[in-house]
């Protein structure tokens, strides 16, 4: 067994893939990247369609009061999620488009996508002020959610910023769905992230020449007080890992946590009692979907309460 005191802590904090290529311009994918048209309550611009959960996707300004200047052309759009007084999910909306090429396998590809959080969007049921992240998931039909990609830490910031992931694609896809989705929590919660400027290219020219690395995002902290945010330690990463399995240890090396550390996470429990603080170490095994060889990622975490 892999000891975590034994290796050098390492935090990557970061998105970042490291590749050795060359490519002409590549192909555009999505129709209506910029999400133009009209602005409107519950209805996202042709030819992206609803997904999700009771899914009602805005199309941004002037909708609920908005005001924000877009990233790009002149319209965006507006995805909520919100949960239930025990914090289970009660609406997680979803926008997603049929892809003008598919995509194939043993092809890279690069999506962008630009994000914002706000606090601007209010109505009968509350302020959507907390914080949401996005999920990029790949189907074979329309609003299909056949393959995980990735997901984007929570949006936190209050101003236009781009994320990536880049990916080597293993099976054909005809579809591609972008989905809020909303921190655990044991709480009531209304969020709301704006979403503009996306774009997914290939070229069949590229031509990989070197190693492949798939580093991960992660938190050097996070605070478990159910205030619906930063309440567990999760992991991201903008590129292909299989089979992660995230460790959490504590100061003596004993094992607190292990399972998986994208959908599920560590809640800052020890067998159902509340751990205490201070510094913890994580250590991540995993597989990359490229090279299908086996890495392990390491690093140390900070619990505050």
């Amino acid at each position: 067994m892999l000891n975590p005191f034994a290796m050098k802590w390492k935090l990557i904090i970061v998105f970042l893939l490291s590749f050795q290529f060359s490519y002409t311009v590549g192909q555009e994918l999505l129709s209506n990247p910029s999400f133009e048209g009209s602005s409107q309550v519950g209805s996202p611009p042709d030819p992206w369609v609803n997904c999700g959960i009771k899914s009602s996707v805005d199309t941004q300004p002037d909708s609920w009061g908005v005001e924000s200047a877009p990233s790009d052309g002149l319209t965006y759009i507006g995805l909520s999620a919100r949960t239930e007084v025990d914090g289970s999910v009660e609406k997680e909306e979803a926008v997603g488009q049929s892809l003008s090429q598919p995509i194939l396998p043993g092809q890279y590809y690069q999506l962008r996508f630009d994000l914002m959080h706000t606090d601007e969007v209010s109505d009968g049921l509350g302020n959507y002020s907390a914080a949401l992240g996005i999920e990029v998931w790949l189907g074979k039909a329309g609003c299909e959610q056949t393959t995980f990609l990735g997901q984007t830490p929570l949006i936190e910031h209050s101003d236009w910023r781009s994320y990536s992931f880049d990916f080597w694609a293993e099976d054909n896809y005809t579809y591609i769905l972008f989905k809020a989705y909303v921190p655990n929590t044991q709480q009531l919660l209304f969020g709301y992230v704006f979403m503009d400027n996306a774009t997914l290219i290939t070229d069949d020219t590229l031509d990989y020449t070197g190693n492949v690395d798939c580093p991960v995002f992660v938190p050097n902290a996070f605070s478990p007080n159910d205030d619906g945010r930063n309440d567990r330690f999760h992991i991201y990463y903008n590129c292909g890992l299989l089979d992660t399995q995230l460790s959490v240890y504590d100061r003596w090396g004993g094992l607190v946590f292990e399972g998986d550390g994208v959908q599920e996470g560590w809640d800052g429990t020890i067998k159902g009692k509340v751990a205490p603080e201070g510094v913890y170490v994580w250590l991540l095994r995993s597989k990359n979907r490229l090279t299908q060889t086996e890495q392990v990622q390491e690093g140390a975490l900070n619990l505050v309460r």
